[in-house]
């Protein structure tokens, strides 16, 4: 841009080159002036020099540090008649000679904030060509906005009457001479001189210079600070993002690093319009209804790529701006914000995309004064009030100026809307405005599956949903919540028997339950037995830990201490909480009856009338675990269940109360209840034998199930909760035996076998009396078991002998393979013996199950290297390849395999190749024998050792050229050369 004719900017203080300078300062003279006049002071006597105080290396220039110093000067000589002469001709004048320096200054990529020193009238020129540049300019490299470089004002003699202000800079100063009143518009200072000499100042020791340069240092250090935006976004990644704010607490109190904290994301559609979303119905799995079970691969997405562009409904590639995700209560919600705010400010993620993240919990939306509430207020109130009212709303004012630009880079993550969206009146402004928040450019709204959406909403570019930890996420979490790797495997053990709670716990709040009570509870090394048994544990470990929280008093009226918590009985708990314990017995129940996992708040109310604990808060999510509290609390004292039934979701009525044994009888195969009686069980054990031999004499009874296997698995469910010496137990166990063989003689098949609840003494009776064939059957089911008893594993290990058959010595060395648990010496010798099997597909199988093994014993090697001798080929191979490519072999071994590279048998050459150059730091001796096999006979053995020998990264010149050599076979010369295209070591 060129500047307009009559308009020149001259730089009046030259700093060296080398200085980064980082502040303009453009003085402008007034009406019928120009410069450097105006600046001048001018001394009475003749032997004074003249003084310039905007150039004078011992005034301005020594006080602003590392600025450039401008003046500006515009035509304003009255008696000019090729000049503007009004106002706003001047202005347009004033306001494109600034945008040339500013447009200047950007394509230097040298953008620098301005302080503008306006004397007299030129205040007024500046004041409009700031409103003609709000009301007509724009903010790009062609024309960079005035307002936004212009961070400061002073004014010299200035006169406001009569001017019309409207949004001058927060660093605004006016100085009016003795005479002048005081302007209330922003800040002023009074000097102690005439008006005319307001903008001129003789010594650097003139009281008046000190006062104005000390103002204008003051400014120039705000200045310096950065922007007001700058500042905004400072104090919210620095003093808001704050690491105490961003912490995730476990329910110990100890806090978990952040980068433990899993997000698991799961593409719910791509949403083509808004959907109301009312409380829903659970699907039949209770894994499904939690959302613990891991999704397709298809659908899963990692939450640094949720922005990434990708096809929408159409079939064309959008990149989501707006994004919805839910989430059921414990899987992650707040913590996913979190992270969101964390990645953003302390890895960068997304930066390129935005330059600021703003998190709002929506609930605190619910205490502010609804009317007139807008952005400006909620940045104060959320971000800026702790910076005192002056500052915070300067800094409120100015983000919400950067969103009035439709092209902000600003993400909001609105979190929780299920918690607000229920409270607010359609007609009031609180709603309105959330209405506005939700409907942002940019934006991440987080809730419950049940939360309503207002209307009016614009669609939404991608619907998630947070889902569970993986399995593999709950063995990390576990190793970093314990110091003692012992703990670590007491609970994974744990998992491994109850495959139920190891499904549960991938929610986040129950696997931290789980891992608290396994500290606070289990320290004495008694581990519970029963799903039962544990979850009741849990609870009474987190009542403890609530009923502090609670503020709850003894009946003398004392508080209750931490030291009183620690030495509480299970009865003295329930004492303190029964109220809320049975509120949540209700809720629970009320909630599995009705099929509903999330209450919205009016159902949560009528629940809490019904079960009369109004206005009492509770701190406990509702579980199957409290139905089936609520079913027992009604079974021993034989009284109705009440309930409420939410069938429409509108109007909550109560259906008449049903007898507990009426309600087990209809319900006791219902699906989802399966997990209810399992509870019930083990509480009414726990009570003692009558209620509990009351309880399986009603599964017994009729109705049955017409074809059987659903009771049984309710059966043996159940008894799994329960004692081994309750007296039903026997009688049972023995139809469960029964109703296995006659599934196996009918089916040839036992799905009852497979399950982990399958009673062990059963299974081993099974074993023991079946034929080889029953054997067979009931092993192979066993192999679907996430873990496999270890009397079951040790009497399978049992029929290693010759004396079976070779089928069930095969299923039995398939079982080992399989099996999570360790196996003994013994065992694995039994394994080794099978490498001598005149079958060879015994042989295999002991093979893949020594394999399996992670590591085995020098006593286990040896047994399986004296194989190496044997006189059958079979089982030298064998042997060969259950050595495989272990590490650490000793001599003694390493000597015995080198032995057959020298074999008669080109298969155990071959094998010997393979286990040989598997070895990591293999010596270079055994380097050496292995590439004499590259002149083996056998053109099979030569590139088996070609393959092996290339996947070292480094090999000596001599072996290069052997395998170099290869390639002057020609039947050889294309495999070889496959080969050797993706070999990294030095050239051939």
């Amino acid at each position: 841009m060129a500047q307009p004719r009559g308009v020149r900017l001259t730089q009046i203080h030259t700093l060296d080159t080398s200085t980064e300078t980082n502040v303009d300062i453009i003085a402008i003279h007034g009406l019928d002036t120009k410069s450097p006049d105006t600046w001048i002071w001018k001394p009475k006597h003749p032997n004074e020099s003249d003084v310039n105080w905007l150039a004078d290396l011992h005034m301005l220039p020594s006080k602003v540090g590392p600025a450039r110093i401008f003046t500006c000067d515009w035509p304003a000589d009255l008696l000019q008649k090729s000049i503007p002469t009004t106002l706003e001709e001047s202005a347009q004048v004033l306001l494109y000679s600034i945008k040339c320096h500013l447009t200047a200054n950007r394509l230097a990529r040298e953008d620098r904030p301005v302080l503008f020193i306006a004397s007299c009238l030129g205040g007024i020129i500046l004041i409009k060509a700031l409103e003609i540049d709000d009301n007509y300019g724009s903010d790009n490299d062609d024309s960079p906005s005035l307002r936004r470089a212009m961070r400061g004002v002073i004014f010299l003699a200035t006169p406001f009457g009569g001017t019309a202000f409207k949004d001058m800079p927060d660093l605004t100063l006016k100085l009016v001479d003795r005479s002048s009143a005081s302007a209330r518009v922003f800040e002023s200072q009074r000097l102690n001189r005439s008006h005319s000499l307001m903008n001129k100042f003789c010594f650097p020791t003139d009281r008046d210079f000190k006062d104005v340069s000390g103002k204008i240092e003051e400014i120039l250090g705000k200045i310096r600070k950065g922007t007001l935006l700058q500042q905004a976004d400072a104090w919210i990644r620095d003093k808001h993002y704050t690491m105490d704010r961003l912490k995730i607490e476990r329910l110990s109190g100890d806090l978990l690093p952040m980068a433990q904290c899993y997000v698991n994301l799961a593409i719910v559609e791509q949403p083509s319009k808004i959907k109301d979303t009312a409380p829903q119905s659970s699907p039949f799995s209770i894994l499904s209804r939690l959302k613990v079970e891991t999704p397709d691969k298809k659908i899963q997405t990692e939450l640094p790529t949720i922005f990434n562009p990708r096809k929408g409904p159409d079939g064309r590639a959008t990149q989501p701006r707006r994004i919805f995700i839910r989430g059921r209560a414990g899987v992650g919600k707040t913590t996913l914000c979190k992270k969101i705010v964390y990645d953003f400010t302390h890895h960068s993620t997304w930066s390129e995309l935005f330059d600021r993240v703003l998190w709002v919990p929506l609930r605190r939306l619910k205490g502010r004064t609804a009317e007139g509430y807008n952005l400006e207020d909620l940045f104060y109130y959320e971000y800026f009030s702790g910076q005192g009212h002056d500052d915070g709303r300067r800094l409120a004012k100015e983000l919400w100026w950067t969103l009035k630009n439709a092209n902000s880079k600003t993400l909001f993550i609105l979190d929780g809307l299920d918690e607000i969206s229920e409270d607010l009146r359609r007609d009031d402004d609180m709603f309105r405005f959330l209405r506005e928040l939700l409907n942002q450019l940019n934006v991440i709204i987080t809730s419950r599956p049940y939360a309503n959406l207002p209307a009016g909403l614009s669609a939404f570019d991608l619907e998630l949903e947070t889902i569970g930890f993986y399995p593999d996420q709950v063995k990390d979490y576990l190793e970093k919540a314990f110091s003692d790797l012992g703990r670590v495997d007491e609970v994974q053990s744990f998992l491994q028997d109850h495959w139920l709670i190891q499904s549960l716990v991938r929610i986040p709040i129950q696997l931290d339950a789980l891992c608290f009570t396994w500290s606070e509870a289990f320290s004495d090394k008694i581990i519970p037995q029963a799903m039962t048994a544990a979850y009741k544990s849990i609870e009474q470990s987190l009542w403890k830990k609530d009923i502090l929280r609670l503020d709850k008093n003894h009946h003398e009226g004392r508080m209750v201490t931490e030291g009183d918590i620690k030495t509480l009985l299970p009865s003295e708990i329930e004492d303190f909480v029964g109220g809320e314990i049975y509120l949540l017995e209700g809720l629970a129940f009320t909630g599995l009856f009705n099929d509903i996992i999330d209450f919205d708040s009016k159902h949560r109310n009528a629940i809490c009338e019904q079960f009369k604990l109004t206005g009492r808060k509770f701190l406990l999510d509702k579980t199957l675990y409290f139905v089936a509290r609520y079913f027992v609390r009604k079974w021993k004292a034989r009284q109705p269940l009440k309930y409420l039934v939410l069938k429409g979701r509108k109007n909550e009525n109560t259906d008449p109360p049903i007898d507990p044994v009426e309600f087990l009888r209809k319900h006791k195969y219902t699906a989802h209840y399966d997990v209810v009686w399992r509870f019930a069980a083990g509480l009414l054990d726990a009570e003692g034998e009558e209620e509990t031999l009351r309880f399986f004499r009603t599964i017994e009874e009729e109705p049955l199930d017409l074809l059987g296997p659903t009771h049984q698995r309710l059966v043996m469910h159940c008894l799994s909760e329960v004692s081994t010496k309750m007296p039903l137990r026997k009688k049972l166990e023995e139809k469960l035996l029964q109703w296995m063989l006659f599934e196996y003689k009918f089916t040839k098949d036992s799905h009852l076998a497979s399950e982990v609840e399958f009673p062990e003494l059963i299974l081993d009776t099974a074993l023991r009396e079946g034929s080889d064939d029953v054997k067979v059957t009931i092993l192979k089911s066993l192999a679907g078991r996430p873990r496999i008893p270890s009397s079951i594993i040790k009497l399978a290990a049992s029929w290693l002998g010759d004396d079976v058959s070779e089928h069930l010595k095969r299923v039995v060395c398939k079982t080992l393979q399989h099996s999570q648990s360790s196996l003994s010496d013994e065992i694995l010798k039994a394994v080794a013996a099978r490498l001598e099997d005149e079958n060879s597909h015994v042989r295999m199988a002991a093979v893949e199950a020594l394999g399996s093994r992670s590591s085995l014993s020098d006593e286990v090697l040896k047994a399986v290297a004296a194989r190496l001798e044997h006189e059958d080929i079979g089982v030298r191979w064998a042997a060969m390849e259950a050595l495989g490519s272990r590490s650490g072999l000793s001599d003694e071994i390493l000597k015995a395999v080198s032995a057959r590279l020298e074999d008669k048998n080109n298969y155990v050459r071959r094998a010997a190749v393979k286990a040989l150059c598997g070895l990591s730091g293999s010596s270079d001796e055994i380097l050496k024998a292995v590439s004499a096999r590259l002149e083996d006979k056998d053109s099979e053995v030569r590139m088996a050792a070609v393959k092996a020998l290339c996947s070292r990264s480094s090999l000596s010149d001599e072996i290069l050229k052997a395998i170099a050599k290869i390639l002057f076979y020609p039947s050889q010369r294309s495999i070889c050369e496959t080969t050797i295209s993706d070999f990294t070591a030095p050239q051939l």
